[in-house]
């Protein structure tokens, strides 16, 4: 009976996952406003009825969806995060935390896409039980961020603070500069927005180093 149940437990994990890769590439291929059912039904070759064996709402299907999203940014968060673990400046893993926001948006727009959106629609898009996952989630990854920073103390570069506070100014400032690519095209390279973003991370740290 265990044996079945694992069985079945590992089928349906299969089954979630194919879906939610299938839903990914509409993403891409379509954006937001193309993840449908019916579209994903279509995209795997199954009825629309079929899908709801493995996913009991499109709100279901939107939660993994986000999942999938933030630990690719979990992942990639800790690729570069490695990539300066030996640095002698201090301050390089908080640059390098904080600077993969933009690096995420270039490198998996569809995915980044859905969480930033999800992020500044004020909107309320999932009900308490999707949304915890999620922030559940997004709250480790800033954790991490806010480790670097912990970190950057220890090693005498920041003044004592809030860590969490710190990292969520800094997520939040990232954030917001990031939006400003739209405007690329029409401003000075000098104000691009990546320009932008690196200037924000560097004057909140100099904000926070010892005096």
């Amino acid at each position: 009976m265990i044996r079945n149940s694992t069985t079945r437990d590992q089928r349906r994990a299969s089954h979630q996952r194919d879906m939610v890769d299938a839903a990914v590439l509409l993403l891409e291929r379509d954006g937001a406003a193309g993840l449908t059912m019916p579209a994903l039904a279509a995209q795997l070759g199954a009825a629309v009825g079929a899908l709801y064996r493995w996913f009991p709402s499109k709100q279901a299907l939107v939660v993994a969806l986000q999942l999938r999203a933030i630990e690719e940014l979990s992942d990639l968060l800790e690729i570069r995060l490695g990539a300066v673990a030996t640095s002698a400046d201090p301050l390089d893993p908080p640059r390098a935390a904080f600077g993969t926001w933009a690096v995420w948006a270039a490198r998996s727009p569809a995915l980044f896409d859905l969480v930033d959106s999800a992020l500044s629609d004020p909107r309320r898009q999932l009900d308490d039980d999707g949304v915890r996952p999620v922030d559940d989630a997004m709250n480790a990854v800033l954790g991490t961020c806010a480790e670097t920073l912990a970190l950057a103390t220890r090693r005498g570069a920041l003044a004592p603070g809030d860590d969490g506070l710190r990292a969520l100014a800094m997520f939040a400032a990232v954030r917001g500069a990031h939006h400003l690519h739209k405007r690329d095209p029409r401003v000075t390279p000098g104000h691009a927005a990546a320009l932008v973003e690196a200037h924000l991370v560097q004057t909140l740290l100099q904000g926070y180093a010892v005096r």
